[in-house]
Formats: C-alpha cells, sequence, structure tokens
C-alpha cells in the first residue's frame, strides 16, 4: 500500500448517519445519493467519503457510527431532515493510505494500514478516520481497479 502523509482542506458536507457494523454502510450511500437527486443537490464533481468514528476494538460492533457523506460547496442548501447532518469535515494532516481494489478487501486494508501508521514517526490526532472514494463504485469500473484513500488524521 501506498502511504504518505498530507495536508488536507476542511470539506463541508452532507452526511447520512448509520449505526452498526462499518461494512454495512454501503446501502446509506444508496440512500444519500437519493436524496441528493430528488432535492437537486448537485454533488457531480464532488467527493465521496465514508466517516468513522469510533475504534472498533474498542466499541461494540452493533454501536459503530458511522457516516455516508459527500461535498457541498459552501452556498448549497440542504433540507432539514432526520438522521442528516450537514459538518465541515477538518483539515489538517493526515496519513494517507492508497488501496486498490473491491469495497471487499477495505477491512483488510484498514489493518495493513493501520500496523504501518503505527510503525511510522506519527501520534493520531482527535478527528475521525475516513474513506476518500476516488475511482469506483459504479458498474463502469472493474472492481479491481477501483481506489480508495484511507484517512487517519495525525499530529
Amino acid at each position: 500500500m501506498d502511504i504518505r502523509i498530507d495536508n488536507l482542506e476542511n470539506m463541508r458536507a452532507v452526511c447520512m448517519e448509520h449505526i452498526g457494523p462499518y461494512n454495512e454502510i454501503g446501502p446509506v450511500f444508496g440512500k444519500l445519493w437519493s436524496f441528493t437527486k430528488e432535492n437537486s443537490i448537485p454533488v457531480d464533481d464532488q467527493k465521496w467519503l465514508g466517516v468513522y468514528w469510533d475504534d472498533p476494538s474498542l466499541v461494540p460492533t452493533d454501536k459503530l457510527r458511522s457516516e455516508a457523506c459527500v461535498t457541498v460547496c459552501s452556498k448549497t442548501e440542504v433540507p432539514d431532515i432526520e438522521g442528516l447532518t450537514i459538518r465541515t469535515l477538518e483539515g489538517g494532516k493526515y496519513a494517507i493510505g492508497t488501496y486498490v481494489g473491491p469495497y471487499s478487501g477495505l477491512g483488510n486494508a484498514w489493518g495493513e494500514f493501520d500496523a504501518a501508521i503505527k510503525k511510522m514517526d506519527t501520534k493520531p490526532r482527535e478527528s475521525p478516520c475516513f474513506e476518500l472514494y476516488v475511482k469506483g463504485g459504479d458498474d463502469s469500473i472493474p472492481e479491481d481497479e477501483w481506489i480508495t484513500e484511507l484517512c487517519i488524521p495525525v499530529e
């Protein structure tokens, strides 16, 4: 896995909550996509992210908190509905690991990434980890070519 340290900008995002196993967040992205289309929220050139709030080694699987998110510009208005949040994802210094392959391999990729980060001279900071979906997630691209960036905030 290719790992780098980079500075990211703040990102304003529309987020839809998910409680439960992280690997079951997929349908929430479908709901978020439908919501953006039904409400004419422009997201075609935006970033899609999965935000993960809890450490799965410390929190029971059925209590894990995550969000399916899509970035929006500052002028975008979003209807107020339950389970939907508009938030600014904090920018700053991040360890970023590039994973290529199907989403089913992300759990193992996070394990490999976490182990590599622990060997580096970095220290995590208080902010959620997230996945940035760079390429893939649809039928036009083979799964083995999908690109996901795993992002851990560091000091």
